[in-house]
């Protein structure tokens, strides 16, 4: 060997490139959220824990600046960014809350085949489970009603026969 360096033995090539909107993706997924939820302006610990993940995790894992990563979660300032990586940091290192476990969770997410797909598909599943509530319940209530028609027939049937007292227009007393 004479010193030289195989460079194209050395090259890096990331099995895919992931985005601030993957990792976004993965943390909805990750932590049940709706995609409103997660970029709304709301200060819910459960949703600010998420997006400072995110934070942390794109400060990691992507080249993007604090303010792009800002601008992805609806326009946090840079300085909103920087804090929210550091907390997570902070969290991770005194070993609170699971902070890791969802870091890695979220990180795996995003890294390994597509969290926009499996968002989707949770997504769709969830309107599905909806619509089959609706159908249910819908078919509950044709039920009830079928079955008081039948009394209310019953009742008349009775009435008819001279079972039950009725007035002249055929309403029971």
């Amino acid at each position: 060997m004479d010193g030289s360096i195989d460079w194209k033995a050395c090259t890096f090539v990331p099995e895919k490139t992931v985005g601030v909107r993957d990792i976004i993706a993965a943390a909805v997924l990750h932590f049940r959220l709706t995609k409103s939820d997660f970029l709304s302006k709301s200060r819910r610990r459960e949703l600010a824990r998420a997006r400072q993940v995110v934070m942390f995790v794109a400060r990691e894992i992507t080249p993007a600046s604090l303010p792009m990563i800002g601008r992805e979660l609806g326009g946090l300032d840079h300085t909103s960014v920087l804090f929210g990586a550091r907390k997570i940091a902070a969290l991770i290192a005194d070993g609170r809350e699971g902070m890791a476990d969802h870091v890695k969770a979220v990180r795996d997410l995003a890294t390994s085949g597509n969290p926009k797909a499996a968002l989707r598909m949770r997504d769709a599943k969830s309107r599905h489970a909806a619509l089959e509530a609706v159908a249910e319940q819908e078919a509950e209530e044709a039920i009830r009603h079928s079955e008081q028609m039948a009394k209310l027939k019953r009742i008349r049937e009775l009435a008819g026969a001279g079972f039950i007292a009725t007035d002249k227009e055929g309403r029971i007393l």
